[in-house]
């Protein structure tokens, strides 16, 4: 049988068993507890897309990319929303399902993936996680998809449908997530809508108002920048509270997240989405000591000789940064 063959096979297969649970050896489907998933919680231009690849390496976790479920409550409004939006934002959901569900990441497989959603636009958005979940379970599966930072809605979709969830909360200090921030849009060819001080503040306000409602062994924050320039140590708090092994082998398997069968471009008809193009470019990992940032002093990006406001300083403090 051929590749696509195969593929097909893999996709009618899917379509017979019930979401959230599997068949058992007398053919009666049976109800599976899935592994909780790991939800990274940033801004884009943090670090989520490096990081994520880095924790999927883990013997006992997988990660990714940008799937954007838990932005909308069925399949129907995540289709209108991102099956034509600029041609990245629905990219690595195809990949995923292409990668999980058919076998591989092809031009053949990403249009059975884009066959596979529109055959399942009744769904809820959370049943296709759960789909994704069951194909790597009993490995932690791990979403980093940064608009579900966005609103508060999403947020609470991704709790109430996985209550035993973690999410690691992962921050950068907001100079350097300015610099990049605006960098991205410059290379898109368009400008930022907003001062980037702003998307930072409401982002990480959203953020922390969420996690209130999280129970703290459920929470873990991580800055960025220290976990680039200490992997190991930093690699390993994540993974002992997470729950799986923190083994100097499993640790060193995170730290190539070039591994990743995420970290490169797609297939021509799902190229650009799914996460960061810079990382795709070179998925190694390059640990370095970040310069340390000021909260003082005008902003590189602000003609008008404009400083961060008080409350991006405040909450910068209460994030770690000085």
């Amino acid at each position: 049988m051929s590749r696509s063959g195969v593929a097909l096979e893999m996709h009618r297969e899917e379509d017979v068993r019930p979401v959230g649970c599997k068949l058992s050896p007398n053919g009666h489907a049976t109800v599976t507890v899935l592994t909780a998933p790991l939800i990274i919680l940033a801004p884009m231009r943090s670090y989520s897309t490096v990081v994520s690849a880095m924790l999927g390496q883990h013997p006992q976790m997988y990660s990714l990319l940008e799937t954007h479920l838990f932005t909308c409550d069925t399949m129907r409004q995540w289709w209108s929303c991102y099956r034509n939006n600029h041609k990245l934002m629905g990219h690595g959901l195809l990949r995923a399902i292409a990668e999980l569900i058919m076998g591989c990441q092809s031009e053949v497989t990403i249009e059975l993936a884009r066959r596979w959603i529109v055959r399942r636009l009744a769904w809820r958005t959370a049943d296709v996680f759960r789909v994704l979940a069951r194909r790597v379970d009993p490995l932690v599966l791990i979403d980093k998809s940064p608009l579900i930072v966005n609103r508060a809605e999403h947020l609470d979709r991704a709790l109430t449908e996985f209550p035993k969830a973690r999410f690691l909360h992962l921050t950068r200090h907001p100079l350097g997530f300015g610099r990049s921030f605006l960098k991205f849009f410059e290379d898109m060819g368009t400008s930022a809508a907003a001062d980037p001080q702003v998307v930072w503040h409401r982002q990480h306000s959203n953020i922390l108002s969420f996690l209130a409602t999280v129970p703290q062994c459920q929470q873990l924050r991580v800055r960025g920048e220290d976990l680039l320039a200490a992997p190991d140590c930093h690699l390993a708090e994540i993974a002992d509270w997470i729950g799986v092994r923190t083994t100097p082998d499993a640790i060193n398997k995170m730290k190539h997240p070039e591994e990743s069968p995420f970290a490169c471009f797609g297939p021509t008809n799902a190229l650009w989405g799914g996460g960061d193009s810079y990382f795709f470019r070179d998925p190694k990992l390059h640990s370095s000591k970040v310069k340390a940032s000021s909260l003082e002093g005008p902003l590189p990006w602000r003609r008008d000789g404009g400083e961060f406001s008080t409350e991006v300083r405040e909450l910068a403090q209460q994030l770690g940064y000085g």
